[in-house]
C-alpha cells in the first residue's frame, strides 16, 4: 500500500497550544508559569527581601517591563514545585497540557522562545505584552478624563452664559424703569390702606363672605357616626337625686 504524506505544518508545541485553546473554549489560553499570580506574588516577595529560593539578582524590573535570567525560570518553577503548583494529580485537560508546556520552557530555553513566538503567531490579535496593554490603558484613561473636563467646561460656560443673560435682562429692564420682579411699587405709608379681608364660600349653605368672630366659618375635615346624642335626656325629664338627713345635719346622697 502506497504511503501518502499530508503536510499539516504543526509541531507538537504548535499542537500543545491549539488543544489546550479548544479545552479551554478560549483563543491564546495557556499563560506560561512566570506570568501566573502564583509567580507574580513569589517575586514580589522576593523584592520585598523574604527568602523564598529565587534570587532577585536574577530579575530586572525597569517601569513596566522586566527582564528575566535564564536561571530566573530554573528556581522559580523549583520554588512553584516546592509549594505544589505542579506536583498536583488532580485537574483537567489544559491543567495537565499547560504543566507539559511549563516543562518544556523550564527545560530549555530555545523551546521556551519557540513557544512565545508560537502563541503569536497563532493568535496575533491576542498577543500583547505588558508595556503595550498598560500604555494603552493609560491612554483610555487620559482621554476617559479629558472628556471629563470637556463636559465640566462645557456646563460652566452654559451656566456663564445663563447668568449673563439674566443679569443684562435685568439691567435693561432697571434702566427702562420696569420692576424686573414684576411687584408693584409700595405704597405711601402715610396713605390709609386697607387689607381686604379673605372671603370664603360655604358649599353648605350656599353662601360667600369673611369669616368673622360673630360669624365664623371653619373647615370640614372630619365627619363620624356617633351615638352620643341618643343618651341625651329630653327636655323636662331631668332626674332628681334623693337625699336624706344624718344626726349630724349632714347630706347623703342615696342611689337610685
Amino acid at each position: 500500500m502506497r504511503e501518502i504524506d499530508v503536510p499539516v505544518n504543526e509541531s507538537i508545541i504548535s499542537l500543545l497550544l491549539r488543544l489546550h485553546s479548544k479545552l479551554s473554549s478560549s483563543p491564546d489560553s495557556y499563560l506560561p508559569y512566570w506570568e501566573t499570580s502564583a509567580a507574580q506574588n513569589i517575586i514580589a516577595e522576593a523584592e520585598s527581601g523574604k527568602q523564598n529560593g529565587l534570587d532577585p539578582a536574577t530579575f530586572h524590573r525597569d517601569g513596566y517591563t522586566t527582564s528575566y535570567s535564564p536561571l530566573f525560570y530554573t528556581q522559580l518553577y523549583n520554588v512553584m514545585t516546592e509549594q505544589g503548583l505542579h506536583e498536583s494529580r488532580i485537574g483537567d485537560g489544559p491543567f495537565f497540557i499547560g504543566n507539559v508546556l511549563d516543562r518544556l520552557c523550564r527545560l530549555d530555553t530555545s523551546c521556551r522562545e519557540y513557544i512565545l513566538e508560537m502563541k503569536r503567531k497563532l493568535w496575533p490579535k491576542e498577543a500583547e505584552n505588558e508595556e503595550e496593554k498598560l500604555r494603552r490603558e493609560a491612554e483610555e484613561d487620559a482621554e476617559r478624563k479629558k472628556k471629563a473636563s470637556d463636559r465640566r467646561r462645557q456646563a460652566t460656560e452654559d451656566m456663564q452664559r445663563r447668568q449673563k443673560a439674566f443679569l443684562d435682562k435685568m439691567r435693561s429692564e432697571m434702566d427702562s424703569g420696569s420692576n424686573p420682579f414684576g411687584e408693584t411699587e409700595e405704597e405711601d405709608p402715610d396713605q390709609d390702606s386697607y387689607i381686604k379681608p379673605l372671603e370664603y364660600h360655604c358649599v353648605i349653605c350656599n353662601l360667600t363672605g369673611p369669616s368673622t368672630s360673630a360669624n365664623p366659618i371653619g373647615l370640614v375635615i372630619l365627619l363620624q357616626a356617633t351615638s352620643v346624642l341618643g343618651h341625651r335626656r329630653g327636655k323636662g325629664k331631668i332626674r332628681q337625686t334623693r337625699t336624706r338627713h344624718t344626726a349630724s345635719g349632714k347630706s347623703l346622697i342615696m342611689k337610685v
